[in-house]
């Protein structure tokens, strides 16, 4: 087997000082949103594509409705907050339902594109019936 030598040198590690920037009193923008879907029911692969499916969609335009009013689409570097609060008890993975939230929020028109946010923390809230997520943004510099 073939090792290969990776290069951490130019890498930063979330909550390290070489992170850590200089972020607004206030966040830009404060809401709770709903549950996004599982990253299963999300995304459908067909004929070596990749599409949205149905749930993805209606997802994405519900976020943006609820958005309309508080979407800024904030231009700058961005650190984020995001509580997870799920439905039920049952094993759920954080991370399988990031890529559909920051999706939801780019077509919201919250920020101009996910790539933009430098720094965040996600953590797991209280069960809440349908579940939902709580977000914070600030603008960093």
């Amino acid at each position: 087997m073939m090792m290969t030598k990776i290069n951490l040198s130019n890498t930063t590690t979330i909550g390290s000082t070489r992170t850590r920037n200089k972020m607004t009193s206030k966040p830009f923008f404060e809401m709770t949103l709903p549950m996004p879907p599982s990253i299963n029911d999300y995304y459908g692969y067909a004929n070596g594509r990749v599409y949205v499916k149905g749930d993805g969609k209606r997802y994405k335009q519900a976020v943006k409705m609820l958005c309309r009013l508080n979407a800024t689409n904030y231009k700058g570097k961005i650190k984020g907050e995001f509580t997870f609060c799920f439905n039920d008890n049952r094993r759920n993975d954080l991370d399988n339902r990031f890529k559909a939230f920051f999706d939801a929020l780019t077509k919201a028109e919250v920020w101009g594109d996910d790539c933009q946010v430098d720094e965040y923390t996600v953590k797991r809230g209280e069960n809440v019936k349908g579940g939902q997520v709580m977000v914070r943004l600030w603008g960093i510099e």
